[in-house]
């Protein structure tokens, strides 16, 4: 947040069962904001359907486990955008405050810089620095995800984003961007260096 106008925004939808028992029938509908264009859906068990409104039969899902569904949309016009979700199942439910969610985002006439850092393994590594040069300049941290953004860029900048943190390096060591138009991806990989330091005998 925000996305780029013409740009895809991507809404990642978890659906955990949290009971005692299997959720039985599982159905998710995801309301679309008005002024995107629906790209594709997708889930990780089951099968989705529809635009505007998309829902997704999850079937079963057994306890402490989850499913995940990922419509990709396009926003077409300026401003904030509202998605909204929500879970049904034929399992009753003592708690369905938690069966709805809603997303808010900013679209903006304006690209961002944005991305994760991760280990190999995909675990977030947070707190570092990452640092933006070129025609604009800034600085943030990535959060307990990993992740960071630098939004709304200068459109036709050129930048370069670097990250650092002590006690790790990481690969790529920067990434630049040209001509940036669009939204951009800068995703850097962590790698934690260990030191030690062993005395060494003299005789």
């Amino acid at each position: 947040d925000p996305v780029m106008v013409g740009n895809s925004l991507t809404y990642t939808l978890t659906v955990s069962n949290l009971g005692n028992d299997p959720a039985i029938g599982v159905v998710l509908t995801d309301t679309l904001p008005v002024g995107v264009t629906f790209v594709s859906a997708s889930a990780s068990q089951g099968s989705c359907s529809g635009s505007a409104v998309v829902s997704c039969a999850l079937g079963n899902i057994a306890k402490n486990a989850n499913a995940l569904v990922t419509v990709v949309v396009t926003p077409q016009s300026v401003g904030m955008i509202t998605n909204n979700a929500a879970v049904t199942n034929t399992t009753p439910d003592p708690n369905s405050a938690n069966n709805t969610a809603t997303q808010e985002t900013r679209v903006s006439v304006l690209p961002s810089i944005a991305g994760h850092v991760a280990s190999s393994a995909g675990t977030p590594t947070a707190s570092v620095n990452m640092t933006l040069i070129g025609s604009q300049t800034a600085s943030t941290s990535t959060n307990g995800n990993g992740f960071y953004q630098f939004p709304d860029l200068t459109s036709g900048g050129n930048y370069t984003v670097t990250p650092a943190r002590q006690g790790f390096v990481f690969h790529p060591q920067s990434q630049s961007f040209t001509n940036l138009t669009a939204d951009a991806t800068a995703d850097f990989q962590s790698v934690a260096c260990i030191f030690s330091i062993t005395p060494r005998n003299q005789s």
